[in-house]
């Protein structure tokens, strides 16, 4: 399977319960937890929050400043000093370019590619040419100039740099563009900044993680990323406003006010609207940030919203409501701590067990006799979907279809309130063009409808893969995009989301879990025996897990509390 990894294969323990997976980046940032919301158009008064975790970044990142060139140095020295000076982003990496020729300081881009290695570089001459020596990194990531990343298995990798001397002094006149960067070096000068497109429908916003140095006008940055597009895997799958052919004349933070100019085609008021809002989405990344000016073509946009505009929250707010079992029977109740439950009107259901609850509590679905059919409820209605065949738990989307794999890896998706009987009652297949022998265990798609997770296991080896869910104007889902492997601490049999950027993978063989953050971080949990999965309710903070038998638990620090309840196997909506 050619797949993007969106974090190493290996890391740095940084606690007994933590650790940063990508690019082996030990405890400085913690595990991201999703507590804001973006209550439509941030106004001048508030710019609305993702996550407090990450505003440590702009105390990390203060000013780190590189040595320049020593006097006599020798050409190894030369290298040396000009491959740790990447750590310093002043002035357009000032002192890095003190390491080379009048000629070449012009023409060295340090932002086109960053290498992570980890260990020394090792410096040596090349006896065959004179003046090159070569430089060998054990390498383990690549970060694009979009801040995309690619890491892989450590390989051995060498660079030529060509020197000579001016007035007696080495300088280098030829090397790669790009920087490279230690593990730890990395970890003092590159943060994950949350960039932000919509779903297909703009109903939702979509994140997508990048990487980038600290450096002199980040907001500038970050918005001609967004208006480079998203990463590959959402490129069918999401919408923006921020767009290519858009010219950005001003991305500026004074005090705790930011004034951003762009000027570009004529745009509609639902539009412009909407071009605010995602720009209110970039200044989430900056804690100093209180309210910010937006003009457009010489206009100031509004912060009123006009007729027509829908809200596009980062993290949606999702119901406490809970559903469960009792004596075969799907129960809903108002959150997992009430004792009354109410009454659903569905029929006894032989061996169920994984019961499902839409987002607006009118559907609700189950597996039956041991896993082999699938039902649905609406309406104290009920109905087969499939008969003899196992199955992954049912779970919901956001536009009101319901999932499941089917043992022999196809994905299938029901939609009951469709007038189409296929829809309905047999329900679609979803081609996944990667699945190439690919079975599931879990399937989950992501709250804005635009992301898909799953466990697949192929030749005995089992990966968490998050992909982009295609859908056609009406919302139907029409297939899968390129897969993007998530690196686990454990091995995974099921994964699901806590909110839109946390994901909590599971083994029910070992009763190991942890959450794992798209940006790379893991927090493990207390080990749970017999634990069978685990659901959130937008976030870590609203977390239920239940094990073989049916019994529940709550989330409390990082372990598991049991709740005194006689329903079964309750779970959040999705």
């Amino acid at each position: 399977m050619n797949q993007q990894n969106i974090s190493a294969v290996t890391g740095i323990v940084s606690s007994s319960t933590s650790r940063r997976r990508f690019l082996g980046v030990g405890a400085a940032a913690a595990a991201t937890v999703l507590l804001g919301a973006c209550a439509g158009i941030p106004t001048s008064k508030n710019v609305h929050r993702y996550s407090d975790k990450l505003e440590v970044r702009e105390n990390k990142n203060q000013a780190i400043h590189a040595v320049g060139p020593q006097e006599d140095a020798p050409p190894e020295a030369i290298i040396e000093g000009f491959i740790h000076a990447g750590v310093d982003s002043a002035d357009n990496y000032a002192v890095a370019r003190q390491f080379l020729t009048s000629d070449f300081k012009g023409k060295w881009n340090p932002t086109t590619t960053t290498r992570v290695y980890r260990n020394t570089a090792q410096v040596s001459a090349d006896e065959s040419s004179s003046g090159v020596y070569r430089a060998r990194f054990q390498q383990t990531t690549l970060v694009s100039e979009q801040g995309l990343t690619s890491s892989f298995a450590e390989t051995l990798e060498t660079f030529d740099f060509k020197l000579r001397q001016i007035e007696g002094q080495w300088r280098i006149e030829a090397c790669p563009d790009g920087l490279w960067l230690d593990s730890v070096e990395f970890d003092r000068v590159f943060s994950p900044y949350r960039l932000y497109f919509y779903n297909s429908m703009y109903t939702h916003a979509v994140p997508d993680i990048r990487w980038f140095a600290h450096r002199d006008g980040q907001l500038g940055i970050l918005l001609q990323t967004v208006m480079g597009g998203p990463a590959s895997y959402l490129k069918e799958v999401t919408a923006s406003t921020l767009v290519e052919g858009m010219s950005l004349e001003r991305a500026e933070v004074s005090d705790r006010d930011a004034k951003i100019h762009i000027n570009g085609p004529v745009l509609n008021a639902v539009t412009r609207a909407r071009l605010r809002q995602q720009v209110g989405y970039v200044l989430s990344n900056f804690s100093s940030v209180n309210k910010f000016e937006l003009t457009y073509n010489g206009s100031v946009v509004s912060e009123d919203a006009p007729t027509g505009f829908q809200e596009a929250p980062m993290s949606p707010e999702i119901s406490k409501r809970v559903v469960g079992l009792e004596d075969g029977k799907l129960v809903i109740r108002e959150d997992y701590l009430s004792q009354q439950p109410e009454t659903t009107g569905t029929e006894s259901v032989t061996d169920a067990s994984d019961p499902a609850i839409n987002y607006d509590g009118t559907a609700l679905a189950c597996l039956g006799d041991t896993g082999r059919s699938l039902y649905f409820f609406s309406g104290g209605k009920g109905q087969y979907l499939v008969k003899n065949k196992k199955m992954t738990a049912p779970s919901f989307d956001s536009f009101g279809w319901l999932w499941v794999a089917e043992s022999d890896g196809a994905v299938r998706a029901y939609n009951a309130a469709s007038t189409n009987e296929k829809e309905r009652s047999k329900g679609i297949e979803i081609p996944v063009s990667w699945r190439s022998g690919m079975t599931f265990s879990s399937l989950r798609v992501s709250h804005d409808g635009a992301r898909v997770v799953v466990v697949g296991t192929r030749d005995g080896t089992a990966a968490v893969v998050m992909s982009g869910v295609v859908r056609d104007s009406s919302g139907t889902p029409k297939g899968f995009t390129e897969p993007v492997r998530v690196t686990s601490s454990i091995t995974p049999r099921t994964a699901v989301w806590a909110g839109e950027q946390n994901l909590v993978v599971v083994n029910d063989k070992t009763g190991e879990s942890e959450v794992t953050t798209l940006s790379g971080e893991e927090t493990k949990f207390d080990r749970l025996d017999g634990v069978k999965s685990v659901s959130a309710a937008g976030n870590t903070s609203n977390m239920l897990a239940h094990r073989s038998d049916g019994s529940c638990y709550v989330l409390e620090e990082r372990g598991w509390n049991r709740l005194n309840t006689s329903t079964r196997e309750m779970s959040f909506a999705g």
